[in-house]
């Protein structure tokens, strides 16, 4: 009967996920059945191989039963990143834009009143980011609530950014759909569902005919008439510009490096993805 007991009790432990405390419970069950139908048959054979056992029992036994723990935390673990998004950063680009801006005047003959839109170039920074897993694509990979924390660096200075913000969603069904008044951290959230797609960000826009480049977000646009908020104002020089992301259910908090480069009046800002030894060599 003690054998019957015992060998179901092996099979429970093989079929049915356990911790670590409930697997060394178990496995310590079995072990002194074992050893009570050994000590309760007595002599020949079974003291014999109680003698050669008990050693092995008394020392070995604690650490398979360490390693099956183990090996089933891991088994755990890997189950979970299986389960997880995996985030991709593409190389970062500037696109080119137009500013409309309705200037009314009044003719000189004061005879009707008319409009002039008036377009100025405007150039958009940004990367793309993905949630590109491989193998399984279920809806458990999303990462969800998305944001991309970006920090900016004078390149002589990479201890404290210059200027940090939220970046900028762009074009997302999910950001158009927001009412403007919404809340800014609801503005600056996406979920990214494990297509593979990549979704822009903003980060930075400048006017070609300014000085100045600026940080640019959701909030940037809602706190100034064209998106060139003085709060997030970068002069003409080398930066580097650290993208950050965070979501629920990331194990990680995933992140990539660019160079961009403006200077001044009449140029288009360049933007570079840094490799891992300049990342390395910056000392990240």
């Amino acid at each position: 009967m003690g054998t019957i007991k015992a060998m179901g009790k092996v099979i429970w432990l093989a079929v049915r996920p356990l911790s670590k405390a409930e697997a060394t419970i178990g496995w310590l069950d079995v072990a002194n059945i074992i050893i009570h139908i050994i000590w309760s048959g007595g002599g020949g054979y079974l003291n014999m191989i109680w003698d050669w056992f008990q050693p092995y029992y008394l020392w070995g036994f604690p650490t398979i039963l360490f390693l099956i723990a183990a090996f089933k935390l891991q088994r755990k673990t890997n189950d979970y990143e299986s389960k997880s998004p995996y985030i991709v950063f593409q190389g970062g680009d500037v696109a080119t834009g137009a500013h409309y801006k309705q200037k009314r005047f009044v003719p000189v003959n004061q005879e009707i009143d008319r409009t002039e839109a008036l377009g100025l170039e405007v150039y958009y920074a940004y990367v793309f980011v993905k949630n590109d897993p491989q193998g399984y694509r279920g809806e458990e990979r999303t990462a969800r609530k998305a944001v991309c924390a970006i920090e900016i660096y004078e390149a002589n200075n990479l201890k404290v950014p210059f200027v940090s913000f939220w970046g900028s969603w762009r074009g997302t069904p999910q950001v158009m759909t927001r009412p403007s008044h919404a809340p800014f951290e609801d503005l600056a959230e996406f979920d990214l569902p494990p297509n593979g797609f990549p979704h822009r960000v903003d980060f930075a826009l400048k006017f070609r005919e300014d000085e100045d480049m600026y940080g640019y977000n959701d909030e940037a646009q809602r706190y100034s008439k064209d998106g060139r908020w003085e709060k997030l104002k970068l002069p003409p020089k080398r930066f580097f510009v650290q993208v950050r992301l965070k979501a629920i259910g990331l194990k990680d908090k995933p992140l990539c490096w660019y160079e961009v480069n403006h200077e001044g009046s009449q140029s288009k800002p360049v933007i570079r993805q840094l490799s891992k030894e300049e990342i390395k060599a910056l000392g990240y």
